[in-house]
C-alpha cells in the first residue's frame, strides 16, 4: 500500500490531482460571476426598454428573438418566435407569456424581411396581410407598430417593436429615438 503511495506521489498525479481541483475552484469561482453580470444585463435592457417607452410615447416595447430550432432559416423549415424582454402599460395586455416558440406565417416572416432589407419599418395594423401578427395586434387595438433589427447573433435573429394605439405617434422623432436604443440594445444583446 505504501508503495502505491509513493508510486502516486512521485508519478505526479498528486501534482495533477491539485492542480485539477484548482481548475475545478476557478471554475466555480468564474460561474458566481455570471449571474450577477447576467442580472446587471437585463436590468440594462429592461432600464433602455422603459426609457424608449417613455421617449416615444408608445404603450409597449418588446424584444423578440426569432429562430428556426437551428442554423439559419431557409424554405421548408419552420420559424419560431419568442418574446424575450417587455415593458407595457398598465392597461395594456401583456404578450410574453403566450408568445414563446410561437410559429409564424408568411405575413411575419415577411414583415422580418422588410426589417432585414431596412433595418427598421413601421408597421400600419390596417395595412397588414392577415395572419397571425395582425390578428393579435386587432386583438390588443394597437394601430402600428415600429420595429428594429437590433442584431443576428449565434443563428438567432433579435428585433426591438415598440408597439402604439395611435399610429401617428410613429413619428420622425420616434424613429430617430428607435434607432438610437437600438444601438444601445445591441451592445448588450
Amino acid at each position: 500500500m505504501i508503495e502505491l503511495l509513493v508510486a502516486f506521489i512521485s508519478g505526479g498525479a498528486l501534482t495533477a490531482l491539485i492542480k485539477g481541483l484548482f481548475d475545478v475552484i476557478k471554475i466555480r469561482q468564474s460561474q458566481k460571476k455570471l449571474f450577477p453580470d447576467a442580472f446587471k444585463k437585463m436590468n440594462e435592457i429592461y432600464g433602455l426598454m422603459n426609457k424608449l417607452k417613455s421617449e416615444i410615447n408608445c404603450e409597449r416595447v418588446l424584444i423578440i428573438k426569432a429562430k428556426n430550432g437551428g442554423g439559419l432559416p431557409k424554405p421548408g423549415t419552420p420559424l419560431f418566435v419568442s418574446v424575450l424582454y417587455e415593458v407595457y402599460d398598465s392597461d395594456f395586455v401583456s404578450s410574453a407569456e403566450w408568445w414563446q416558440s410561437r410559429q409564424v406565417d408568411e405575413s411575419y416572416i415577411g414583415m422580418l424581411m422588410r426589417v432585414e432589407e431596412e433595418e427598421q419599418i413601421a408597421v400600419v395594423t390596417n395595412e397588414l396581410k392577415s395572419g397571425i401578427l395582425k390578428d393579435l395586434y386587432e386583438a390588443q387595438e394597437v394601430e402600428g407598430s415600429m420595429v428594429s433589427k437590433i442584431v443576428e447573433k449565434d443563428n438567432r435573429y433579435y428585433i426591438v417593436s415598440c408597439n402604439f394605439k395611435d399610429k401617428n405617434k410613429m413619428n420622425l422623432a420616434a424613429k430617430v429615438h428607435l434607432s438610437n436604443y437600438t444601438q444601445k440594445l445591441k451592445e448588450l444583446i
